[in-house]
Parts: C-alpha cells; sequence; structure tokens
C-alpha cells in the first residue's frame, strides 16, 4: 500500500501546536508550512498518476508540472488546486531557504488550510 501523503498534514498540526505553545520555537512552524505543503502536493500528484492515468515525470520539475496539470484546466476547482499548490509551494521555499521571514504563525495556520482544501478537492 502506497504511502497517505495527508499523513503530513498531522504532522504540520502538531508542529503547529509546538510552535505556537510556551516553548515555541520558529523551526516548528518553518517545518509545519513545509510539510502542509508536501502532504497536498503529494495528493495531488498521486491524484494525477492513479485516477488520470498520467506518467509523473521525475525531477525537480514535477512540482511545477503537477501544479501546471491543475493551473492550466478549464475547470475551476483545478483552477484553485494549482493556485493553492503555487502559493504553497512559495510559502514552503520560504520556510526552507530564506534566513528572515515574519508572521510564522500565521503562515503556518494559512498552509494548513491550504493543503486541507487542496487535498479534499484532489480526492474528488
Amino acid at each position: 500500500m502506497s504511502f497517505d501523503w495527508s499523513e503530513y498534514l498531522n504532522v504540520a498540526r502538531q508542529l503547529l501546536v509546538y510552535g505556537t505553545g510556551p516553548q515555541s520555537g520558529e523551526g516548528s512552524l518553518r517545518s509545519a508550512v513545509s510539510r502542509a505543503y508536501y502532504g497536498a502536493f503529494g495528493t495531488a500528484r498521486n491524484h494525477l498518476r492513479d485516477r488520470e492515468s498520467l506518467v509523473i515525470p521525475r525531477g525537480r520539475n514535477v512540482h511545477i508540472w503537477v501544479r501546471d496539470q491543475f493551473q492550466n484546466s478549464r475547470d475551476a476547482v483545478r483552477k484553485d488546486i494549482g493556485a493553492t499548490l503555487n502559493r504553497l509551494r512559495e510559502a514552503r521555499n520560504k520556510a526552507d531557504y530564506r534566513d528572515v521571514v515574519q508572521g510564522w504563525r500565521d503562515m503556518a495556520i494559512k498552509a494548513l488550510a491550504d493543503a486541507e482544501e487542496t487535498i479534499e478537492a484532489s480526492r474528488r
């Protein structure tokens, strides 16, 4: 049985709780953003592979390819999935590569909400 990428949302939720507690840590919030993205991305990618029988390319550009499969659609729901994946990836890139970013708590909360929405829409 293949990995359920939405499990990363549980990890992201735990990191968010830890990151906003009395011993809060920016690393936890950054990791929550990252895990939220990967939960949504993996679910969307597997939707394309398993339900639409598309051959998924390998390499770094797969993230752009998956986003574009949704974003370039005529269907409004698919366009929303693509736009949300793009927002999540931008947030994940900030979390993983930028030294200084303000508003981590809000960013993590938004990333979780976006990921949940994307996962739900990808499973339809």
